[in-house]
């Protein structure tokens, strides 16, 4: 078993980050992370997933979403972390059931975003009860296999 190191939800300037994505991927470079994930809000930034390489040193960026409803965030509800879905799934945030049959469908996997008690952000509870389809066993096996079942990562190139 090989041990990475990696950030799963970084914003970039495409929603609320501050830096771009090849900014993030070189702090994260920098930082020593193998693998960064992007997740702006309620956007799929597409064509960003590839590989940044410093002499033997290599570390993956991919790009997914943070899909919460409403788009505005103000309060916001129904977090989830999209990884490798194949198009726009942020209009079906306000049933997460449907969220994870279309995420199914597009190819992508859902994560829980950090739980509110290890979190300094205000808490994002799920509006609805926890769909059944996302437990924390289903969550790290969502992880394991986004390098798997992402259209996206199967199109990676060098960014930055």
């Amino acid at each position: 078993m090989q041990e990475l190191i990696a950030g799963i939800h970084a914003h970039t300037t495409f929603s609320d980050g501050a830096g771009t994505h090849a900014e993030l991927a070189q702090a994260a470079m920098k930082a020593g992370l193998d693998v960064l994930i992007t997740t702006d809000h309620n956007v799929l930034v597409q064509g960003m997933d590839g590989y940044l390489q410093k002499g033997r040193r290599k570390m993956l960026l991919l790009a997914a979403e943070e899909i919460h409803d409403p788009p505005t965030r103000q309060p916001g509800g129904n977090h989830m972390l999209m990884l490798g879905a194949n198009r726009e799934l942020a209009k079906f945030a306000s049933d997460p059931q449907e969220l994870i049959k279309q995420a199914k469908s597009a190819n992508g996997s859902v994560l829980s975003p950090t739980p509110p008690t290890i979190s300094h952000y205000p808490p994002m509870p799920m509006k609805k009860p926890s769909p059944p389809g996302l437990t924390g066993k289903s969550a790290v096996l969502a992880a394991l296999n986004y390098g798997t079942n992402s259209a996206s990562s199967k199109t990676a190139r060098p960014v930055a």
